[in-house]
């Protein structure tokens, strides 16, 4: 199953999706972009994809969803949301069957976005705030209702795409920002890539493309007879049979349902390493934690003069929610098992390569901060470079401390916790300070 997503991964790569490599994992190099898609497809994950116009956001996520969904491109395009000022919740979410209305008869009928389990949202940010309001509990919880009537869809992938400020866009609420686990950039092609995009052929094009079974699944999805459960078990019925007919076409093996939930239950039972461990909780431990105020919170600003100053508690303005936590954890699981062996741990490379992509969309950097890198070269945008750069600081600070946050647990570990009490009041990183307010079982 491994062999076939890294499969899936590198056909598109060569294929369908020409992009650069622009992050490595364990001296493999990755295109950040897709590789957080086919994670995301993994894991049930929500992703939100930022860039400049026609560089392939929109297209990336649909090749992914079409093709580890197993479904006709046709399908994929039928179901996204189109972001702009005048959809309706008629248009995104469902709408009532007006003939059996006039009879007095209240039926929802649903989108073809909630029906598919391939979810997109092109051009997100050209939603108003209340049209954003409206997806906030599907999204979060796969919760969809309309009218007296509602639909729990669960667990799914997402890709929402979103352009640069321009005249047309909104500014995304922080609800719908949080509940987004990842961002990346869709960045532009090599020059050597831009000139073989151009001679790519129509048939390869269209090669997701079938029309025949995307009849199929479109007849489903518009019964009115069929409960939306079972409009679901037909479609993964016909995906399942087209899924052998896109293998041939395209050469390579692709994932199968059942084989897509064993993966998920592989990513669950990943563990971390003991010094994974110990950094995932010593990066939150800056990220989601005020030593002065009691907690990180977005209405109040950092006391000037702060003790705590150095670190990257400062350098932000919000904390990190528990819906965020999870996600740095989830998507470090994911890459493991992606880039990993049978046994694979997910290790501190794994959490330090995936948490700048997890904060930088939902972090508010402080002004100051984001200035200090204004003349850097980088290849990133400035908020996620600046991510990096604060993952990295807090990196280095993981390696200066970790002799004595070993020594601590290792006390408490033994049962001498009035030594390890003692041993923590002459340290100053508030990992010190959150592990003397934790109750130790």
């Amino acid at each position: 199953m491994r062999e076939k997503a890294r499969g899936i991964y590198r056909f598109i790569q060569d294929n369908l999706y020409l992009c650069l490599p622009d992050m490595e994992v364990s001296g493999e190099k990755f295109n950040s972009t897709l590789l957080f898609e086919i994670l995301s497809c993994l894991n049930n994950g929500k992703q939100m994809l930022f860039g400049e116009y026609g560089l392939g956001k929109t297209t990336s996520s649909e090749i992914v969803s079409a093709v580890m969904n197993a479904l006709p491109k046709e399908v994929v395009l039928a179901s996204e949301i189109r972001g702009h000022p005048e959809q309706t919740e008629e248009k995104i979410v469902a709408r009532p069957d007006l003939g059996k209305l006039n009879q007095g008869i209240e039926t929802v009928l649903w989108s073809y976005f909630v029906l598919s389990p391939a979810k997109i949202i092109d051009e997100f940010n050209r939603l108003p705030a209340s049209k954003q309001n409206i997806l906030l509990d599907g999204i979060d919880r796969g919760n969809w209702k309309y009218l007296s009537e509602l639909v729990q869809t669960g667990d799914f992938t997402l890709f929402a795409t979103c352009n640069y400020e321009d005249l047309g866009n909104s500014a995304l609420i922080e609800p719908v920002l949080d509940r987004f686990d990842i961002a990346t950039e869709s960045k532009k092609p090599s020059l050597i890539q831009m000139a073989t995009i151009k001679d790519i052929s129509s048939a390869t094009r269209r090669i997701l493309d079938d029309r025949e079974i995307a009849d199929k699944i479109f007849e489903i999805y518009s019964s009115k007879e069929t409960s939306c459960e079972e409009k679901q078990e037909q479609t993964e019925k016909i995906s399942s049979e087209y899924r052998k007919k896109l293998e041939q076409r395209l050469g390579i093996g692709l994932l199968s349902q059942d084989e897509l939930k064993k993966i998920r239950n592989e990513i669950d039972a990943v563990q971390f390493t003991n010094e994974a461990e110990l950094f995932y909780t010593f990066a939150l431990s800056e990220l989601a934690s005020c030593q002065q105020n009691g907690m990180k919170r977005a209405n109040e600003q950092c006391i000037a003069g702060c003790h705590y100053a150095d670190y990257a508690c400062s350098k932000i303005e919000n904390g990190l929610s528990v819906r965020s936590a999870l996600a740095i954890a989830k998507y470090a699981k994911t890459l493991a098992w992606l880039t990993g062996e049978n046994t694979a741990k997910a290790t501190v490379e794994h959490i330090e390569k995936v948490l700048p992509y997890a904060i930088w969309h939902k972090t508010r950097f402080s002004e100051a901060f984001l200035a200090s890198f204004a003349r850097d070269e980088r290849t990133d945008p400035i908020k996620l470079y600046a991510a990096k750069q604060l993952v990295k600081a807090i990196k280095q600070r993981f390696t200066e401390q970790m002799p004595a946050i070993s020594n601590y647990v290792c006390l408490m570990r033994d049962g001498k916790e009035a030594e390890a009490t003692e041993y923590v009041k002459e340290m100053d990183h508030p990992i010190f300070r959150e592990f003397t307010m934790t109750e130790w079982r």
